[in-house]
């Protein structure tokens, strides 16, 4: 039986109630299942969370966490004290500190896919890494990969379209009077900037306009809403839907600011306000495709 996933529930599960399915001892140390849980498994490039599965005097230490092929969480550890077998009911708590590191690591990742897919940059969303120590994102140029949209769709979330980039105005100070109060910044792209193709000398000029978007969107706010619906149906608000969905969780789309969707089944912050600082430092060009790195200001 899978486990139940109650981290993609909610924005701020970090406790719960749940009871022991198996406790299974491994060469070094414990294999605890339980039915329910709120520890998030590594994956999508998130690393696992923390923690510790307390039952009276018994403490169990989660070092590491694993979602296997048939939907079942694995939290791996030792017991500190006491000890606790099948059946018994238990509270979980994950480390609130690294998963909020965790998540607005993660969270960035989508702001920077809100920036891109704002500057008119028709990238296909890859694989992400959003680790304190390493985070990028990855995007395939469309020149290498077709992207399909039905014709009488718009794209959630892009409104480059509705911009006239051939006037001396700049595409920050346009956007300056769409999407917030806070000024942009006055670095002019061209229009031949954006689309599937990316010019490498052109690279300081987007990190910078990336930059001022995301600062624009966390000095804004916004509340993100959590949607779960069948993946045929993702693509009334996202702009891209992976084909390798994973199929041992819920299939599930996280719904910035109310107008950008992403199919992810990792943790988000309620309010992009929550982010925080952060910097894109790097963009290059890796296996053909177009790798975006950043960091937190204060991490």
């Amino acid at each position: 039986m899978s486990t139940k996933l109650l981290f993609m529930e909610s924005f701020d599960t970090y406790t719960a109630h749940a009871s022991v399915v198996s406790v299974s001892e491994l060469e070094d140390r414990l294999d605890v299942v339980l039915d329910q849980t709120c520890f998030y498994p590594r994956g999508g490039g998130q690393d696992y969370d923390q923690g510790v599965i307390t039952a009276g005097e018994a403490v169990f230490q989660v070092s590491e966490v694993r979602l296997d092929d048939e939907g079942v969480v694995h939290h791996y550890g030792v017991f500190e004290s006491g000890a606790f077998d099948a059946g018994v009911e238990v509270e979980a708590a994950v480390d609130q500190d690294r998963r909020l590191l965790n998540t607005r690591l993660h969270s960035a990742g989508h702001l920077i896919d809100m920036a891109v897919d704002e500057l008119g940059y028709d990238w296909v969303p890859g694989k992400g890494a959003h680790y304190p120590h390493m985070s990028n994102v990855e995007y395939t140029p469309v020149s290498q990969k077709t992207v399909e949209r039905p014709s009488s769709q718009k794209r959630p979330g892009a409104h480059f379209s509705d911009i006239d980039v051939s006037s001396d105005t700049s595409l920050s100070e346009k956007m300056h009077s769409k999407h917030t109060s806070g000024k942009l910044g006055s670095s002019k792209v061209s229009s031949e900037t954006g689309g599937g193709s990316w010019n490498a000398d052109d690279k300081d000029t987007i990190i910078a306009d990336i930059n001022r978007l995301i600062s624009a969107y966390v000095e804004a706010g916004g509340t993100n809403e959590i949607r779960f619906m069948p993946p045929e149906e993702m693509g009334s608000i996202c702009r891209h839907v992976p084909d390798n969905l994973p199929t041992n969780k819920p299939a599930r789309v996280v719904v910035y600011r109310g107008d950008f969707g992403v199919p992810c089944g990792g943790t988000h912050v309620k309010d992009l306000s929550q982010v925080g600082g952060v910097t894109v430092d790097r963009i290059k060009k890796k296996n053909g495709n177009i790798r975006v790195s950043y960091s937190l200001n204060d991490a």
